[in-house]
Formats: C-alpha cells, structure tokens, sequence
C-alpha cells in the first residue's frame, strides 16, 4: 500500500485521506494546520474531533432517513403509476 500513495501524500503522512486535505489546502495552509494542531487549543479540537463528529451524524442522521423515506415512497409511487403495477 505503501506505494501506492501519491508524493504529496506521502510528504504529509496521509497514505489515506491525503487528498482530503491537498485538495483545499495548499502546502503553506497544511503547514499552518499542523503547527495550530501541535497547540493546546488544536490538540484540544483533535482529542473532542469524535465525539464532535458523532454528535453531528446523530443530529443529520434522522432528518436525512427522513427525507430518504419521503423520496422513496414517491419513487415507488410515480413507477407505480407510470408502469401500472397496482
């Protein structure tokens, strides 16, 4: 896997979601990420990061089943209508 992954990845040690973050960023800002997350408040932000990224998700979570339900039921509706089938 190792090799694999891209230079640009590689420079920063992101084999995996290194496109994540040189896509938006440019070396200078990932540098400035880096040096931030090696404070108190970053290594504060990177430590609450899961539970903060949870709690996100649970509050997505049912507005978007939700919405999927809705989009659904008129799907099976329209093909029903369009293909006779009841």
């Amino acid at each position: 896997m190792r090799g694999d992954r891209t230079r640009k990845e590689s420079a920063y040690g992101l084999p995996l979601f290194g496109d994540v973050y040189t896509e938006p960023f440019s070396e200078g800002e990932i540098r400035e990420l880096i040096a931030f997350n090696r404070t108190r408040l970053g290594r504060k932000l990177l430590d609450r990061m899961p539970e903060l990224m949870r709690k996100s998700m649970e509050k997505t979570h049912e507005p978007t089943m939700a919405e999927l339900q809705r989009w659904m039921e008129r799907l099976s509706r329209e093909l029903e209508e369009k293909y006779q089938l009841k």
